[in-house]
């Protein structure tokens, strides 16, 4: 069987994004998503970011994307249930993280 997830000869970099911390953050994160598999508790793996739900609560600093977008979010609090996102900016809940489509 083929490695469809052989290692990158080289990996992107966020372009577009000012903040140098936003721009670490975004390099590692894409470097995690194209290196490895993420194992998350219920035992599934996904190679991706996963998306928003009303459902799950979520710790502070679990990233995930908006739904219908690319725009990529952090949580700002632990037990964050059920807070919507806001529309391409942060707030109490959420840091806006940028979109991968400007990277």
């Amino acid at each position: 069987m083929a490695n469809i997830f052989r290692k990158p000869s080289r990996l992107p970099y966020p372009t577009g994004v000012s903040d140098p911390t936003v721009r670490a953050y975004l390099t590692e994160l894409i470097r995690v998503l194209m290196l490895q598999e993420i194992d998350y508790p219920e035992g599934e793996t996904r190679t991706s970011i996963p998306m928003w739900s009303a459902r799950l609560t979520y710790t502070m600093g679990d990233v995930i994307m908006k739904t219908g977008t690319t725009e990529l979010y952090k949580s700002a609090v632990s037990n964050n249930t059920n807070n919507p996102l806001p529309s391409a900016t942060s707030d109490a809940f959420w840091t806006y993280l940028g979109d991968l489509a400007n990277l």
